[in-house]
């Protein structure tokens, strides 16, 4: 019984599979236990883990205490599997197809989420001005660069009630959740012209 290069392929592609698995563990355990006691579980997930995810810690990867290293991480594993699982299958693999899936992994853990995180803390910020509650103000505190910036464009040289401002950023925020959506579209439509 001889094993091919798809057999193979195969294999790694699960292999990612688990390994991304792994990575996803590591992360609900550091929410339980972020600093744990050498032998414990999350140590033995941290010694599997972290030196593949240290490749993407950055500071730019960081908003407040939520580090996004993880999901590119995860990301870039996904965009590997995905390949592999293509190239076991059609045994063959083209370079458009490839685009493809760079630009749906670029969408998917990059631009999206970030979309969706600011749409949701814009919602509490905006839920938090509306009912006067300094909880929610402060669960909101992350879209306060942008309404800043929102305010100085907008209304340079007038003060603006905090709501009014949510409400604005939050419509733009879903206006570019879906310009993003059909900007992907439509490369993901131009990559089908790629001949190889």
């Amino acid at each position: 019984m001889t094993t091919n290069i798809y057999e193979i392929a195969s294999f790694l592609a699960k292999a990612l599979e688990l390994y991304s698995f792994l990575i996803w563990i590591r992360i609900l355990l550091t929410w339980i236990n972020p600093f744990p006691k050498e032998g414990s579980l999350t140590s033995y997930f941290a010694m599997i883990v972290d030196p593949y995810l240290n490749i993407f810690r950055s500071r730019r990867l960081m908003i407040g205490m939520l580090d996004f290293s993880a999901i590119i991480g995860i990301g870039v594993i996904q965009l590997l599997q995905s390949a592999l699982k293509i190239f076991a299958y059609y045994h063959t693999f083209r370079f458009a197809w490839f685009l493809q899936l760079c630009i749906q992994m670029v969408w998917q853990y990059c631009i999206q989420i970030f979309i969706i995180l600011l749409i949701v803390f814009l919602v509490l910020r905006t839920l938090g001005s509306l009912f006067h509650s300094p909880s929610l103000m402060r669960a909101g505190l992350f879209a306060e660069p942008l309404l800043k910036k929102l305010q100085m464009a907008l209304f340079p040289n007038r003060i603006v009630k905090d709501l009014l401002l949510c409400v604005i950023a939050l419509a733009l925020a879903i206006l570019c959740y879906f310009a993003a959506m059909e900007v992907m579209t439509i490369l993901m439509g131009l990559t089908r012209y790629i001949g190889f």
